[in-house]
């Protein structure tokens, strides 16, 4: 294992130089105990989130459990992409990735929505999620490391999947984090707690007879998910 390598092995002095996870964890590589890279083949049934258990939180022990680094695991058995565990699993990571201090994040966090920056539009052929296009009929079971994390999971789950959608009367648009479970080639299920806006969205065009279009997106900057939150 090694501490000292990230996604595409820039490095990076501050944490506004951060556009995207492969720049977010070349940026916590820097820090001592932050990231730690293996390529040791794992097996995403089980094994993975076991050796992460134990490096990242060290469980199972008497509480408090530690905290220990986010993992990149290079090397999943039957699957050519990599998975990484932990991102903001700590105060003081997530601190480090939005560039500033632990006892400082909630403060500038309240600050920051005082004071929110408008989103730039960018055209659909720019933008940096086309980098990888797969055209034609899905498996994504075959795209998505299949990991289970314990022996009671109900099957394959997708986590930290960023899903949006948009009121179908309004346009209203609401970002939810979900774990959503694969169960087929394109079919995945999700549950949206009753009262919160992406399930009213769902009622709303259930009531129309239309679905509800959604996008889900994985693998982000880490600042996002913390908006999204």
């Amino acid at each position: 294992m090694d501490s000292s390598q990230a996604g595409s092995g820039r490095r990076l002095r501050e944490a506004g130089d951060i556009v995207d996870l492969r720049t977010a964890l070349d940026f916590l590589a820097q820090f001592p105990g932050q990231l730690l890279t293996t390529k040791v083949e794992v097996d995403p049934y089980l094994e993975l989130a076991g050796v992460y258990r134990r490096v990242g939180s060290g469980t199972p022990t008497a509480p408090p459990t530690k905290i220990g680094p986010a993992m990149l695991f290079e090397n999943v058995k039957g699957s050519s992409a990599a998975v990484v565990a932990g991102v903001l699993a700590s105060r003081e990571r997530t601190a480090l990735l939005l560039g500033t201090s632990k006892e400082r994040l909630v403060f500038d966090l309240m600050e920051a929505l005082q004071r929110p920056v408008a989103p730039v539009s960018v055209p659909a052929s720019a933008a940096p999620c086309q980098e990888v296009i797969i055209q034609g009929p899905l498996d994504i079971r075959q795209v998505i490391p299949p990991i289970v994390s314990t022996e009671k999971d109900a099957g394959v789950f997708l986590n930290m999947g960023l899903m949006r959608a948009e009121d179908p009367e309004t346009g209203a648009s609401d970002v939810t984090i979900h774990r959503m479970c694969i169960h087929g080639p394109d079919s995945l299920s999700v549950s949206f707690t009753p009262g919160r806006h992406i399930d009213v969205f769902r009622r709303k065009a259930e009531a129309m007879g239309k679905p509800l279009p959604v996008s889900v997106s994985i693998g982000l900057d880490p600042a996002i998910y913390v908006a999204t939150s």
